[in-house]
């Protein structure tokens, strides 16, 4: 019962706190705390009227009295209507923590009422990127206006319901495969795709992302000021996702998407992520934008987290999919833990102190909000049910395992991380984990939670390694960094990507202060591991979880080399940590299955345990020529980091001498050829390296990852021996013309000389990457993409003046055949590599061949199998990148 607009007693939240209420609706304390204020009736009032308020109506009178929470009374922000799950989620038991109060849906009565009103689409816009829709066309038009929503443009969180549930989006309904091959079949996100059908008005009020919770009083009073588009630059002034900016990035209800044009990115992407795109410090193919005048976005990401994970029913997951978690192949299957209620009170509440200490740090430089104000306008958040946690670490083992093992026995345990040693590192290790493995997932919520997480966890790292230094040690924390490093360089984000590029020698000098890198003697006699199995397995797994983890930081500095064209900084006679002993040792599920496989192993004289530097010096002396000698992927992988680092340095000293007739004077000519003859020394290498691969891997199947990521690494250093990508990018950045090579000899004689070797190991890099399951595909695949498409189109250009790339042989010698999809070892192969037979091409997913003789068909192509696999914000950054390159040089002719 209501009197004068108050209540008779106290909120349903003031009365929980304790709190002193003045029973208005909402009260002050609500407002002022900006959460929903629920009026209670008195327990003995038992009117029928007050029950009938608890039922939802269809519509509202515009003069009913709505709580608004923490909003102004502008009524320029309209609540928009959203189905609410007919029994709320498990969340674990919340309530166990003090101090942090848990409003979940439990009680739905002021909700619904809140979302009863009807939504107004007269206030909408909607805008896309469509900058790519030349790619969809064949680059017959100009790109179209490149505009997009000037605000975070938040997916509808029911798409994430959707994706787990295999909702086929362009069918607009209906379950999909159920394996995990067949999930990229069934879920494409572009929106060209999207068929012309309208949207009821009745799906479109559930649409807007924000409707659920409150608007912050931060976003609500920028929103109201602002109108139109936005500049970059107050773009990153605002930051947050608001509502308006939700309402901003949907169509009109009852029209169909096509009617705005297609969007780019399989997920629509905030403005400010898309305008740092040409800011990258790698992956120059285009004219680049000054690094300073890109937008910044971390408070984009740290807000986008916060909105996303207030949401109460941002991730209504009700039949997730066993399918869809389920790995393409048991070799490197990994069981998760399910989480428990501690575990999971726990982690929600060290990330509510993550994220409060990231958001008040990018608050401290603006004057016009203190970071007191700020926090106590904050909410409370809520994890993701225990169900889509348990999906993105899925997700991560199957994309992050294979290459980086990490995981003993083959069981992820959640809730023992949480119990050992420092709680907060521990915490910092699953929120990366979640993180990395919502990277791939193609909504935005997802995207938020990823970036936003990436964020917050890199702030608190950084901050308790500050507040104890002791912690320089502790696996755990440097297992942070490497899978910081990881996310941070592949997330398709300026901002974390500079990031990641300038903290990775900070976190590979704590591994020399911790003495990781020195030698120990770690091996365990039979007698003692047969007298306590236990203690022995237990001992075992510390130590070799020692030297994964400085192999894996060797890996990632070689992959950090070789993508971003800079040197290492690991030198090989500085590793001197024992090797990796065998995935079975390492998988073994139990200390008797362990023992066996130990003493196995022991027996055998042909797999010393040796360092890195120890393994590449017998591989100069030929010693692992030995038929008998079998190396694991991993190992045969860190071979590949020297013969990186010398490939690297010596383009870069190569890089030293310009083009020109000076060049053949003196000793300036002997230096140089002496530098390209080591080059030459190292193609050998290389090639010694691929024999004894092919040795050890037996067959060649490539069903095993950790194989196939081993040799487009083999073939992307074979062409870093041929071709300086450096060279090949400023090429790319001119104005298109006759002569692109002008001043560019060297990079035109190394096309047009080793033309067989480059389309070779090129087609290789893509024939691997095809074979690859898409769930399990590293995360820097879309880098060796890019790598391969440049060198491949560049080779084409340089060799168009000819009738053909190859010297006519007859008829049957220039028989086309689509080079991408042989195996080195195919008689077509064998022949094109000898004696120059046959024209080679690369084929289409369709089966259709593409000449390379066509420059520009080559980008399109790239463009296209960049199409596969699981979108990420990174994939999609070298994607537009490539097709920004093909619209420029479409046009482009030989003299």
């Amino acid at each position: 019962m209501e009197n004068n607009g108050k209540t008779p007693i106290a909120c349903s939240s003031c009365a929980k706190a304790k709190a002193k209420c003045d029973k208005k609706v909402p009260c002050t304390r609500c407002a002022n705390k900006r959460i929903i204020c629920q009026p209670r009736t008195a327990r003995r009032s038992c009117d029928s009227g007050s029950n009938s308020k608890l039922e939802r109506q269809p519509t509202r009178s515009s003069g009913s009295s709505t709580p608004q929470t923490g909003v102004n009374s502008d009524n320029s922000l309209q609540w928009g209507s959203a189905q609410l799950p007919a029994s709320p989620i498990n969340y674990g038991t919340l309530s166990s923590l003090s101090g942090i109060p848990t409003t979940l849906a439990t009680d739905t009565a002021s909700i619904l009422d809140i979302l009863d009103q009807p939504m107004q689409s007269s206030d909408l816009a909607f805008e896309f990127d469509a900058s790519h829709d030349y790619l969809r066309t064949g680059l017959t038009q100009s790109p179209p206006n490149t505009r997009v929503s000037s605000t975070p443009a938040m997916q509808p969180f029911s798409e994430m319901g959707n994706f787990l549930e295999g909702i086929d989006y362009s069918s607009g309904g209906g379950n999909t495969s159920s394996s995990a091959g067949g999930l990229h079949n069934s879920l494409d996100f572009n929106m060209p795709t999207m068929p012309n059908l309208p949207f009821p008005m009745d799906e479109m009020q559930g649409m807007d992302c924000f409707d659920n919770y409150p608007v912050p009083e931060r976003v609500a009073s920028t929103s109201s000021r602002t109108s139109g588009p936005i500049s970059s630059a107050h773009h990153s002034e605002m930051g947050s996702p608001s509502r308006a900016s939700s309402q901003s990035s949907r169509p009109p209800s009852g029209k169909p998407f096509s009617d705005s044009g297609p969007c780019p990115y399989s997920v629509q992407e905030h403005k400010a992520v898309i305008g740092a795109q040409e800011g990258w410090s790698s992956f120059r193919c285009n004219p680049t934008t000054d690094p300073s005048a890109c937008p910044k976005t971390a408070r984009i990401h740290l807000e986008g987290l916060e909105q996303t994970l207030k949401s109460q029913d941002a991730w209504q997951q009700r039949d997730l999919q066993p399918e869809i978690t389920k790995p393409a192949s048991d070799q490197y299957h990994i069981a998760i833990e399910p989480f428990s209620s501690y575990t999971r009170d726990k982690l929600l509440a060290i990330t509510q102190t993550f994220l409060h200490k990231a958001l008040e740090i990018h608050y401290a430089n603006y004057s016009n909000r203190s970071s007191v104000e700020y926090m106590e306008g904050t909410g409370y958040i809520i994890l993701p049910p225990p169900i889509v946690l348990e999906h993105f670490l899925n997700a991560y083992v199957r994309r992050f395992e294979p290459y980086y093992t990490f995981i003993p026995a083959g069981f992820l345990k959640p809730n023992d991380l949480m119990q050992e040693g420092n709680a907060r590192a521990s915490s910092i290790l699953l929120l990366l984990m979640v993180a990395h493995g919502a990277a791939a997932t193609p909504t935005m919520e997802a995207r938020y939670l990823t970036s936003g997480l990436t964020e917050a966890c890199r702030i608190s790292l950084f901050d308790i390694i500050e507040k104890d230094i002791e912690l320089v040690q502790n696996l755990i924390v440097l297992r942070c960094g490497l899978l910081f490093t990881t996310i941070a360089a592949w997330s398709g984000d300026k901002w974390h990507m500079d990031i990641a590029m300038g903290q990775r020698g900070m976190y590979i000098s704590m591994l020399g202060h911790a003495g990781l890198l020195e030698f120990r003697d770690t091996r365990l006699s039979i007698q003692n591991c047969q007298a306590n199995p236990e203690m022995a397995w237990a001992k075992w797994k510390e130590h070799e979880g020692r030297s994964r983890l400085v192999s894996s930081w060797v890996l990632v500095d070689q992959e950090l080399s070789l993508f971003m064209d800079i040197a290492p900084m690991l030198s090989i006679t500085n590793v001197n940590t024992t090797m990796p002993d065998t995935d079975q040792l390492w998988q073994a599920k139990t200390s008797a299955d362990w023992l066996k496989a130990y003493e196995h192993a022991t027996g055998s004289s042909c797999k010393p345990r040796m360092s890195l530097c120890d393994l590449f010096r017998f591989f100069m002396d030929g010693e692992l020529a030995n038929p008998n000698v079998h190396l694991s992927p991993i190992q045969l992988r860190l071979l590949l980091h020297p013969l990186q680092s010398l490939t690297m340095h010596l383009r870069q000293f190569l890089s030293c001498f310009p083009d020109g007739s000076n060049n053949r004077k003196g000793t300036r000519a002997m230096t140089k050829s002496a530098t390209r003859a080591r080059l030459e020394e190292v193609q050998y290498l290389l090639r010694q390296w691929y024999a004894l691969a092919g040795r050890c891997s037996g067959d060649w199947t490539d069903d095993y990852p950790a194989t196939s990521a081993n040799l487009v690494m083999y073939h992307l250093i074979n062409l870093n021996t041929t071709i300086c990508m450096p060279e090949v990018e400023s090429l790319a950045r001119r104005d298109p013309g006759p002569d692109p090579f002008r001043g560019s000899s060297s990079l035109q004689s190394s096309c047009t000389d080793d033309v067989g070797d480059i389309f070779f190991h090129c087609s290789q890099v893509f024939r691997l990457l095809r074979s690859m399951p898409e769930v399990v595909r590293p995360p820097w695949w879309p880098a060796a993409v890019y790598r391969a498409a440049l060198t491949s189109w560049m080779t084409s250009m340089a060799n168009a003046k000819s009738r053909s790339l190859l010297s006519s042989l007859g008829r049957e010698a220039n028989q086309p055949f689509a080079i991408d999809t042989l195996a080195p070892d195919h008689p077509c192969m064998v022949r094109y590599l000898n004696t120059g037979e046959g024209q080679p091409m690369f084929s289409k997913r369709d089966g259709a061949m593409v000449s390379l003789e066509v420059p520009h068909n080559i980008l399109l192509l790239c463009v296209e199998l960049l199409d596969e696999g699981p979108t990420t914000r990174f994939k999609d950054g070298i994607q537009s990148k490539l097709g920004r390159l093909a619209e420029r040089w479409k046009n482009w002719t030989v003299e």
